[in-house]
């Protein structure tokens, strides 16, 4: 049984450019960045995004896109990342994985289960989630829309 652990970073917020600055800054080699596209929804599609970056510091995108088969993002999200994060944590590459969230999915109940995906009694549990959040209000201002 594999004991080594693999740090997780969740990099998460409301706004985008902050978040896609903050995981952009973690790219180094060792550092996987996996990001889930909500963009195209609508069109009951997710594209996800992972970034590697060489010894040279030459960044590496490996695009894919995923059906949302039975119209669940929770689901579908769930079934890729959970393989994906098991699969990059058994590549000896891979040092850290730095998870940056789509500003649509809600950070504070992200940042609050990140330690459920993994059961206490799993093989696979692996990692230590860490988390980042970028551009975020306080709690008591979740509900009140942000202007301008």
């Amino acid at each position: 049984m594999d004991l080594r652990r693999t740090p997780v970073v969740v990099v998460t917020g409301f706004d985008a450019v902050a978040v896609d600055a903050v995981a952009s800054s973690a790219q180094t080699p060792g550092t996987v960045v996996v990001h889930h596209d909500l963009v195209e929804l609508s069109l009951v599609v997710i594209t996800r995004t992972i970034r590697t970056a060489d010894a040279d510091g030459v960044v590496h995108r490996r695009i894919t896109r995923i059906d949302l088969d039975h119209g669940c993002v929770s689901c579908a999200l769930r079934e890729d990342l959970l393989p994906l994060l098991r699969a990059l944590h058994r590549r000896d590459s891979v040092e850290r994985i730095v998870l940056q969230l789509d500003p649509l999915i809600e950070p504070d109940r992200c940042a609050g289960r990140s330690t459920r995906w993994w059961s206490p009694t799993s093989r696979a549990r692996s990692t230590d989630p860490q988390v980042a959040t970028c551009g975020s209000r306080r709690s008591s201002d979740a509900s009140t829309p942000r202007r301008g």
